[in-house]
Parts: C-alpha cells; sequence; structure tokens
C-alpha cells in the first residue's frame, strides 16, 4: 500500500472527516483532501501525524520479504496513545 492508498484507506474508515483532520493539523480544511486527489507522496512524519488526526496510527513491521521494504496498513488507535506522534 503506497501513502495515498493509505490516506484514502483512513478517511474512508475514520469518524473523522478529511477537513476536521486537517483543521486539527493547524492546515486549511483542503490539505489532505489536496494530498491524497494529487497523489502527494508525503514524508513519514507527516503521514503520521495525518494518521493520528484521523484516529490511527502507523507502525513498521519487519517484512519476511527482502522484495518488500515498507508495509503500511491503517490500523485504528484502540489505546495506548501515549506512543503515538503528536
Amino acid at each position: 500500500m503506497d501513502t495515498t492508498q493509505a490516506l484514502r484507506t483512513m478517511i474512508d474508515r475514520s469518524s473523522v472527516s478529511a477537513s476536521q483532520a486537517s483543521r486539527a493539523l493547524g492546515h486549511s480544511r483542503g490539505y489532505i483532501s489536496v494530498a491524497v486527489s494529487e497523489g502527494t507522496d508525503v514524508k513519514a512524519g507527516t503521514l503520521a501525524r495525518i494518521a493520528h488526526a484521523l484516529g490511527y496510527g502507523l507502525y513498521l513491521v519487519p517484512s519476511d520479504s527482502a522484495a518488500a521494504l515498507l508495509e503500511m496498513d491503517a490500523i485504528p488507535i484502540t489505546g495506548g496513545t501515549d506512543r503515538i506522534m503528536p
């Protein structure tokens, strides 16, 4: 899953709208929607902040395949948010 797909998945499954999350991050209402529609490849830190604003956390999981450098999945935050980046 690439970053754009991860953002779409989180937006589709979140109870928080993309515009609400954008505003919570201190950006214009369209910040996240524009990033998704343009297919912007956001940095890991930005992706983590957006995920958190949408109620998700990002976790890096070792891959058993040398070909897969990064596997991403949107996982809802169910507790332990003290480890999530603001």
